[in-house]
């Protein structure tokens, strides 16, 4: 296949939700009081819709959110039922990504209409991702949609400059490819956040200069293989509605069929690359599928996929897809 290679940033989404503070809800078919939580938090619901295909009571289809029943604990030494309380996370990611999900929620305070009672406190969620089943071809992204979104930006920042995609992981580090660390004989020097437009400055487009460039150690640039970098901001970004970082997965299993691609690569064979960020609905393949797939086609023709760190995902449909492979 003719044509130069296009690489957007693969990111599976994880939304963001405030899991510190619980949530009520009724499972509908038990009618059982729950809390929402993420399904993969929530074993008992995941094992029936894997096993069973039992669909879950949904909380927020936004925040993709399930009514988990509670957990009720027996003592063969009293009649009293407690409820169990759940460990607080262990690991780093866990515990910053309920962090950052306190940043899509504004609380509000309105007049209490009862005169003498005080003052009514709303929680507006201000999470902008919409739950999609299928983008053909790509699609604009919406304001907000995707805040972990970074662009990446050579020599002087010109609009022009910036050429590569990123999701901040914290508020220092974006994850990028390591074909990134360099574009046109110049080093990655900055990172866009925010509501980005690559010729135009917004009042929520935030400008860092990277400090520190790392590229993954077994990086192979003939083969694309291990192409992960780091890059590290001079200073934290800020965060807010318009920038948060994305939740790392906190377990290997992938319970979905479909994963969003999202960043500002060209949008055909002749396109000039977009200056607004782009999503695309893509799928998962087994590994026949994408070994048959890479069958002849130039630098990865013949070459056995390390399924150890690979996922393979793309589309049936020539215009839905993130990589043009020559």
């Amino acid at each position: 296949m003719s044509g130069s290679k296009i690489i957007i940033l693969l990111t599976v989404i994880s939304a963001s939700f405030d899991l510190t503070k619980a949530i009520s809800c009724t499972v509908e078919k038990s009618r059982l009081t729950g809390e929402c939580k993420f399904i993969t938090d929530c074993p008992e619901v995941l094992m029936a819709y894997q096993k069973l295909k039992e669909r879950p009571t949904i909380c927020d289809s936004k925040t993709r959110t399930i009514c988990c029943p509670m957990k009720l604990a027996r003592t063969t030494t009293t009649e009293k039922t407690t409820t169990t309380r759940e460990e607080p996370p262990s690991r780093i990611s866990v515990k910053k990504c309920r962090e950052y999900g306190k940043l899509i929620y504004e609380k509000q305070t309105l007049s209490n209409p009862v005169i003498g009672e005080p003052p009514i406190e709303k929680i507006l969620s201000k999470c902008n991702h919409e739950v999609v089943k299928l983008i053909v071809g790509g699609t604009e992204a919406s304001d907000r949609e995707f805040p972990h979104m970074a662009l990446i930006g050579f020599g002087e920042g010109k609009p022009e400059d910036y050429q590569c995609g990123g999701s901040l992981i914290s508020e220092q580090w974006i994850l990028s490819a390591a074909h990134c660390l360099n574009a046109a004989g110049s080093t990655a020097n900055f990172a866009k956040l925010g509501y980005i437009i690559r010729n135009i400055e917004t009042s929520n487009t935030y400008t860092y200069q990277i400090s520190e460039r790392i590229s993954h150690p077994n990086y192979d640039s003939r083969f694309a293989d291990d192409d992960i970098a780091l890059f590290k901001l001079q200073q934290p970004a800020v965060l807010n509605s318009y920038v948060i970082p994305i939740c790392l997965p906190d377990k290997e299993l992938l319970t979905t069929k479909n994963a969003i691609a999202t960043g500002y690569g060209k949008t055909g064979f002749v396109d000039d690359v977009s200056d607004v960020l782009m999503k695309v609905v893509i799928e998962y393949f087994n590994r026949d599928t994408c070994d048959s797939a890479f069958e002849g086609t130039g630098r990865f023709s013949n070459r056995q996929i390390n399924w150890d760190k690979t996922v393979c995902a793309g589309s049936n449909n020539k215009s839905g897809d993130t990589c043009n492979v020559s």
